[in-house]
């Protein structure tokens, strides 16, 4: 049980950084409406290719952990916890400027 805590702590860690992060840098950059421009999509999908997105990126990167490099477990959750932080901020405020 206490291992299962200690490899989590920093996916959860990052997790909530990485959030924290991009709505700051968001903020004053407005990466949200790049992004927003760039996907070429109906608006109603656009969260669901934020997520998809991150789902592909997190698979390629376990495939290079397993096939080409080895990455530590560790190094895996914390970059879990960046993309998934990340892509999460990036859906909510898609969401948010759907609803206005």
């Amino acid at each position: 049980m206490i291992d299962l805590l200690y490899k989590l702590l920093p996916m959860v860690f990052l997790l909530t950084l990485s959030q924290a992060m991009y709505l700051k840098f968001d903020e004053k950059y407005k990466f949200t409406d790049i992004i927003n421009s760039k996907i070429k999509v109906q608006q109603k999908w656009k969260q669901f290719f934020c997520i998809f997105f991150l789902m592909i990126s997190l698979l390629f990167i376990a495939a290079i952990g397993i096939y080409v490099i080895e990455i530590p477990t560790i190094v895996y959750s914390m970059l879990c916890g960046v993309l998934t932080g990340t892509s999460i901020g990036i859906s909510n405020k898609i969401k948010i400027k759907n609803n206005l």
